[in-house]
Formats: C-alpha cells, sequence, structure tokens
C-alpha cells in the first residue's frame, strides 16, 4: 500500500501476540520494542477524514511512569489530526481535531471529567488488541474486541503533512514516546464493525482487503523498515 515505516532506534523482538488456538492465517514471529525514550517507526503522511478504522496489538510497559501523572505513551498518532495512547491519568484514550478547530475531541481527559467516565488502563505487561473506528457519527473504542466507549461524534478531521508514527506522534506532539512493545497495526478509511475487528485476533488482514490504507505484520524481525503490505 506504499507506507513502508522508517523504524528509529526500536529494536525487533520475539515476543509476539498469544493466538490460542493458533490459526494457519495467523503469521507473527515478531514485533518491535521501544524504549518510552526515543524510538518511533515514521508510516508516512496517512490522513483520515471521517470513516476509518486503527488497531494495533501493545504490550505496555509502565515502569517509567513516575506517579505526577503527566506520563503520556503514544500507540499511533499523527500532530495535530488523531491520536490513540495512553496516558499515566486518564488511561486509554483516543483524541481527534476536528477540521478549523484548535480543540481535540473524542475520548480524551475532558470528556472523561465532563461524563465522569472511569479511566480504562490495559494490562501492563500483557498483550491487548485495542482499536477505534469512526463511522462519520460515532467514535468507539475497543479493548480485545470488546467496546469500552461509544461517543456521538460528528466531524471531519483535520488534514496535514505531518508524518503519523507508531510508539510517538508527530509535531508537535513528539514526546509521547511509548514504553512497551507494538505488533500487527493496521489503518482503515473505513469503519470496521465489532466482529471484523473480532476476527482480526485470530486471522492477519492481507493487505488487500477494500478500504486498507496500510497494514503492518512487523515479520521482518531485521532491519530498518516496517513493510506495509
Amino acid at each position: 500500500n506504499g507506507y513502508d515505516g522508517t523504524i528509529n532506534g526500536a529494536s525487533w523482538s520475539t515476543d509476539v501476540p498469544p493466538i490460542n488456538p493458533p490459526t494457519p492465517e495467523w503469521n507473527n514471529e515478531h514485533s518491535l520494542s521501544f524504549d518510552g525514550v526515543d524510538d518511533e517507526v515514521n508510516i508516512g503522511d496517512i490522513d483520515l477524514v471521517n470513516h476509518f478504522t486503527i488497531i494495533s496489538y501493545v504490550k505496555p510497559d509502565y515502569s517509567l511512569w513516575n506517579g505526577d501523572g503527566g506520563e503520556n505513551d503514544m500507540i499511533v498518532g499523527k500532530g495535530n489530526s488523531y491520536m490513540l495512547g495512553m496516558h499515566e491519568t486518564w488511561g486509554l484514550y483516543a483524541e481527534l481535531l476536528p477540521t478549523g478547530s484548535e480543540t481535540w475531541t473524542g475520548l480524551n481527559s475532558t470528556y472523561m471529567q465532563n461524563n465522569g467516565i472511569n479511566p480504562t488502563f490495559i494490562s501492563e505487561n500483557v498483550w491487548s488488541q485495542v482499536a477505534i473506528t469512526h463511522d462519520g457519527q460515532d467514535l468507539k473504542v475497543y479493548v480485545n474486541g470488546l467496546m469500552m466507549h461509544q461517543i456521538t461524534l460528528s466531524i471531519n478531521l483535520t488534514q496535514n503533512d505531518q508524518s503519523t508514527i507508531i510508539g510517538n506522534a508527530s509535531s508537535p506532539h513528539t514526546d509521547r514516546w511509548l514504553n512497551g512493545i507494538i505488533d500487527e497495526t493496521s489503518i482503515w478509511n473505513t469503519a470496521l464493525s465489532q466482529s471484523e475487528i473480532q476476527s482480526y485476533m485470530s486471522t492477519s488482514p492481507t493487505g488487500s482487503e477494500s478500504g486498507i490504507v496500510g497494514y503492518w505484520n512487523f515479520t521482518e524481525g531485521t532491519g530498518t523498515t516496517l513493510t506495509d503490505l
């Protein structure tokens, strides 16, 4: 699909999400480990508008969280457009910046405070599939195929020339280094259903599905390129 990633600092690992029972459709032998200091993968300028899905497997390490409540670990982020990450105080979050606005919206600290929502923290040192979808009307957040949040949100995302980053975000949010391991990441220009998201917990995409923008299966195990299938 043309979005091969440039690996900066992240190291190859053989720690991968367990699939039980194993299926021949699940082709996964490597992942990338991020040190929470300066590791990231630049996958290029991927603009999303109002129908999209982001799926990623993440195994977070919270050992660098120092207790001040401000640590911010990005899973996938694009400058002033969209961010999927984990915050020391607010847990798993998904922020979107609408066209023509300077105010982030979505499942963020403001929304949680205003609606009395307790944060969702995905388990430390355990693999979890995290996904967000937007269908033009609703933002949905999933963990391991279960919908955790649904927010009515009719917006178009800000378009810009910033890169999309795995394990961090692009400018002006370039200090959100993830500490942990990431695998099996895909970005789509359509909102997948819950059953489709669940299906990718045991079967890898091929990279040629309708609506898929980029799919990175992390199977290389060597080198500084993360191939987009």
